[in-house]
């Protein structure tokens, strides 16, 4: 392990480590950075995410505990950094979902994207917010799943078996609300479809990490569209 570890932190000023294949680099910095006493594990945190953009998300269907693998060394003495504040959510998330359709996809976007901090917040509250419904009983069927009425196509961020939910990890009073209006039209209109589709009704819920405006409530309940607060008091 001493010589993995050092050859590793020779190859971030070289080429020898980027020789290899993708997926074979992403295990050998993961198992470097996990290791006790690894010098510069930052700068190899921030290699392993920019190489996990190279490995396909379907590499994992076969080989998961990869991307489990990757997950342990991108929280390791990463306290500071936005991932850590989901640690127990990701964590427990992986043995309830490992097999769930989407999810392995969905984590791969959270690991290989840790400089983009708005991207990191959303995805990692999608899983989040999924563990809180299997812990209330709720099973999850579907992340992130695209759905097609034949007229409008957009992607849901869990689906279980009587809801669809768009989550949000958004300050509600920043702008953008025609965009995020259409998109929640959409998906309203999605979830009627598929209830037609499926003959079972599914309820379209808004699931938000921070406190929703009065002035979104309000269109909510004119629209018909359930939303629910993840806001800790």
């Amino acid at each position: 392990m001493k010589r993995l570890i050092l050859s590793l932190c020779i190859a971030l000023n070289g080429v020898s480590l980027f020789a290899l294949p993708h997926a074979t680099q992403v295990r050998q910095l993961a198992q470097a950075i996990l290791q006790k006493g690894t010098p510069s594990i930052r700068s190899l945190q921030e290699k392993l995410s920019v190489t996990l953009k190279k490995v396909r998300p379907a590499h994992y269907k076969g080989n998961p505990k990869l991307l489990h693998l990757c997950l342990q060394a991108s929280l390791q003495k990463n306290e500071q950094h936005m991932l850590y504040t989901f640690k127990e959510p990701l964590l427990f998330s992986w043995s309830k979902f490992v097999h769930t359709p989407g999810y392995l996809p969905t984590l791969h976007k959270i690991l290989a994207n840790l400089q983009n901090q708005n991207m990191v917040k959303g995805h990692a509250f999608e899983i989040e917010r999924a563990v809180t419904l299997n812990q209330e009983g709720e099973e999850v069927l579907h992340f992130n799943r695209r759905i097609s009425t034949g007229t409008v196509r957009r992607e849901i961020d869990l689906q279980t078996t009587n809801r669809l939910i768009e989550c949000k990890n958004i300050n509600w009073r920043n702008g953008r609300r025609k965009k995020l209006r259409k998109q929640f039209s959409d998906q309203l209109l999605i979830a009627n479809h598929l209830s037609l589709k499926e003959k079972t009704n599914y309820l379209f819920e808004v699931s938000s990490k921070q406190q929703i405006s009065e002035s979104w409530k309000r269109w909510f309940v004119q629209q018909n569209i359930s939303f629910n607060e993840s806001v800790k008091a």
